[in-house]
This record gives structure tokens, C-alpha cells and sequence, in this order.
């Protein structure tokens, strides 16, 4: 009876577990800064995907050589979940980026647009999505960035960006001294954590690998247990915040501001030198009556110096689109409080027609016809 019994509860956890795998197969860590309505989407426009979520761009290139043909090209958005995210969703709904190529398409304009988000982006990853697009020969007439402040608080780089750091050559790129060694160290930090080839290993490592390569090959809920690891981490510390934390307030470092400046600037001049506008804009943020979850005079005078960085350069623009989102399209966070990142359908709308009301001012070859 008992071993009927632990066999019933082995085969229930099994079972468990692989429906919880595989619903988390498209699992990423970042996705927990969505609302509790708030869900990640890809978008296609007249047939063809225009945006890519995660670190990798392939998915896109059809895209940008279908749009390369445009008399005016192609050009690129990039930012975090903000960009690929929908409070709300409902059938039908569309992220900005379908807008603005609408727009683009409905007022004859020659030019298309795709774009690269993640979840949590910072500007180290930013810079290298730019010098993945330069080693394929890829080259956008405008790049447009939204420039959230969480993105100057964040370092690291992640799995898929480690991949395009790993497939780069930098000595082929004019990166100051500063980004190119930044860059060099993260690079053999990684290599040095990287996994060794499992003939180079004890047998029972060989024999361990073996049977995972086998699991992950025949059972598809293994192959995403790393996605449940990451999940379960997390549990707790949304517990506690949904059932103590009042109030979210990041401080932020300076230190690390400063070096996402750096790599912002190093886009920045590479950009100029290959004759690429840029746009940098500060995100919508709910004006809200809840307390401002970050410091706001280094929210502010990080703005301030982005504003200045434009000023100080021919081709390089800055706009704020912090309050075009009204209150009542944004949503709420895993706490139950206001989402500050992310909004409905209408607020993407309405990001898209203020980015291409700004094109429209700034690039008159934009009224030229097909």
C-alpha cells in the first residue's frame, strides 16, 4: 500500500512539474517586472515580424532587408519591456512600433521600422545589439531609444547578449579604451564560467551529462527546468513585497550611471560617425499621486544630461514623452500597485504618434511618396 501510494505521489509531482515547465518554456526572469494584467508580445506588419524581445535580432533581419528597400530604409527602436508589453491585452491590440509603421505606411512614407527590446535592458546591451547590427552590415537611418532611468541602474549582461559579445570581434569597432576593456573583462569572466566540454571531465561527469542531454532530448518539460529554478527563487520576495512592502524607493547609484552614460555615448558617437540620427527619448511615466519611486533630483538631472548630450551634437535629439500616457492607461505591478513601466493598447498608440510627429518635424525627406 505505501509503495502504491509514494509511486500515486511521484507520478502527480511529475506530472506537475512538466505542465509548470512548459508553461514557463517562454519563461524569462524579467518578465516578473510585469503587471499582473500586463503580458509580452511579438508583432508582425504586412506579413513580416518587426520586433524581437530577449537579446538575439535574427528574427528581425527579414524585416530589415524587406524595409532596406524602402526609399528611405529602415529604422530601429530600442528599449525595455516597455516597448513589448500590453497591460490589458486584448485581441487585436498592438504595440507601438505596429503604430508608428502604420503611420508610416498610412501618410506614404518611405520608411519602415523594426525593434529590439529586453526585459531589464541596460545601455551595455544596448551598445551591443548596435555593433551586432554593424557586423552584419545593417545599417538604420534613425535609432530611436527609450531611455528609462532603471536602465542607468543595471549592469549585467545577460545570456543571449553574452552570445553577440562572444560572436564579436571588438578590434573591429572604434570603441574607446574604457568600453572596448569593460567588454574584454566581461568577456573572459564568462568564458572562465562557461561550462568545459564534457570529454574533458571525470566519468561520472560524462555519465551525468549524458543522461541530461538524453532528458532534455526526450522530455520537453526538463529541457525548461532552469525556468522553474528561477521561478520558485522568486516566490518569496514577491510574498513579502505584496505582503509588507508599502512603498518601492530606489535610490540608485552614481557609479553605475556613469558607466551606462558611457556606453551610451560610445552608441552615440558611433552613430555620428556612420551618419546615423539619433533620437533619445524619456519614457512615459504615470503622473500619479503615489510617492516618485526613484530619487527625483538624480531622476531629473539624469534627463538633464541627456538633454545636454543632444544639445552638444548636430544629428542627436532629445524628447520627453514622460507624461503623454494619461493615468488611466496604465496598470498594476506583481504588489498590486501602480505598474510604472507598463501601459494598455491606447498608451502605445500614443507613444507611436508622438515618435512620428517627431520624425515628421525632424526629417523632411520623410513627406517624400514611394
Amino acid at each position: 500500500m505505501k509503495l502504491l501510494v509514494l509511486s500515486v505521489l511521484i507520478i502527480a509531482g511529475v506530472l506537475l512539474f512538466s505542465g509548470y515547465a512548459v508553461n514557463l518554456k517562454d519563461y524569462q526572469v524579467g518578465d516578473l517586472g510585469l503587471g499582473v494584467a500586463t503580458s509580452a508580445h511579438k508583432d508582425d506588419f504586412e506579413g513580416m515580424q518587426i520586433n524581437q524581445i530577449g537579446g538575439g535580432l535574427e528574427e528581425v533581419i527579414p524585416a530589415i532587408e524587406t524595409s532596406d528597400k524602402a526609399p528611405l530604409g529602415w529604422s530601429l527602436l530600442m528599449g525595455n519591456s516597455q516597448l513589448h508589453s500590453i497591460n490589458y491585452y486584448e485581441d487585436g491590440d498592438h504595440l507601438a512600433i505596429f503604430h508608428l509603421n502604420s503611420l508610416l505606411r498610412s501618410g506614404d512614407v518611405g520608411m519602415r521600422m523594426v525593434q529590439l527590446s529586453s526585459p531589464n535592458i541596460n545601455f551595455q546591451e544596448l551598445l551591443l545589439y548596435y555593433l551586432t547590427l554593424k557586423d552584419h552590415g545593417l545599417k538604420p537611418d534613425w535609432i530611436i531609444i527609450g531611455c528609462t532611468y532603471r536602465a542607468f541602474q543595471l549592469t549585467s549582461l545577460r545570456e543571449d547578449f553574452q552570445k553577440q559579445l562572444d560572436s564579436l570581434d571588438l578590434n573591429e569597432f572604434e570603441l574607446n579604451d574604457a568600453v572596448k576593456t569593460y567588454y574584454t573583462d566581461q568577456h573572459k569572466v564568462i568564458s572562465a564560467n562557461r561550462n568545459h566540454p564534457t570529454e574533458t571531465g571525470t566519468l561520472q561527469e560524462k555519465i551525468e551529462n549524458g543522461i541530461t542531454s538524453q532528458l532534455e532530448k526526450h522530455w520537453e518539460a526538463y529541457r525548461y527546468r532552469g525556468n522553474v529554478r528561477s521561478k520558485l527563487k522568486v516566490l518569496p520576495g514577491m510574498a513579502f513585497r505584496s505582503l509588507f512592502e508599502k512603498h518601492s524607493f530606489y535610490q540608485g547609484s552614481q557609479t553605475t550611471e556613469n558607466l551606462n552614460m558611457l556606453f551610451l555615448e560610445q552608441l552615440i558617437d558611433l552613430c555620428e560617425k556612420d551618419g546615423i540620427k539619433v533620437l533619445l527619448y524619456q519614457p512615459p511615466h504615470p503622473q500619479s499621486s503615489e510617492p516618485f519611486q526613484y530619487n527625483r533630483r538624480s531622476y531629473n538631472a539624469c534627463f538633464r544630461k541627456l538633454a545636454r548630450i543632444a544639445e552638444e551634437k548636430e544629428h542627436v535629439f532629445f524628447e520627453s514623452f514622460e507624461t503623454v500616457v494619461p493615468l488611466k492607461l496604465w496598470g498594476m505591478n506583481n504588489s498590486g500597485r501602480l505598474d510604472i513601466f507598463h501601459f494598455k493598447e491606447e498608451g502605445h498608440r500614443i507613444l507611436a504618434e508622438n515618435i512620428f510627429q517627431f520624425l515628421t518635424l525632424h526629417n523632411r525627406d520623410l513627406y517624400a511618396v514611394q
